[in-house]
């Protein structure tokens, strides 16, 4: 081994002995951390019935780009999502928080749908928004492509 090796392994050797948990020296706060109270509640959206919000990949990617405004927002010159901390806005490197969003806003739609009165409307948003609880469904939707 080289100096410059030696001395990466001791002090590495060194930090692993003093140090109890793993701290990333980046912040990240999940998606039930964000203040989602600037979130318009589904109810004044109504997803089911909004012609803006079709069941389609536009539509819902415009649903999730309204209902997070206050604390997401996409930079198409960038090609990147911003994150809202409270302070700042971030860069969210590799969508771990957007996907976070869409994960809880997934969830949010199907307990909204269950809330719907029309059988026929409630069965039929019932069966779209279960797509959202697949992965590569709420990828489609996040994560612009281009």
């Amino acid at each position: 081994m080289e100096y410059l090796d030696l001395l990466l392994y001791a002090n590495l050797q060194r930090a692993v002995q003093t140090t109890a948990t793993y701290q990333p020296s980046g912040k990240r706060v999940p998606a039930d951390g964000f203040k989602l109270s600037s979130c318009p509640p589904l109810e004044e959206l109504r997803p089911e019935s909004n012609q803006r919000y079709a069941w389609t990949d536009i539509g819902y990617g415009r649903l999730f780009a309204d209902y997070y405004q206050s604390v997401a927002r996409y930079a198409p010159e960038r090609k990147i999502w911003y994150i809202y901390d409270g302070k700042r806005w971030t860069a969210d490197i590799g969508n771990l928080q957007v996907m976070e969003l869409c994960k809880a806003l997934a969830d949010k739609l199907l307990a909204y749908a269950l809330s719907i009165t029309d059988e026929r409307q409630r069965k039929a948003f019932l069966e779209s928004v279960c797509k959202w609880q697949v992965r590569r469904n709420r990828e489609t939707v996040a994560l612009p492509h281009g």
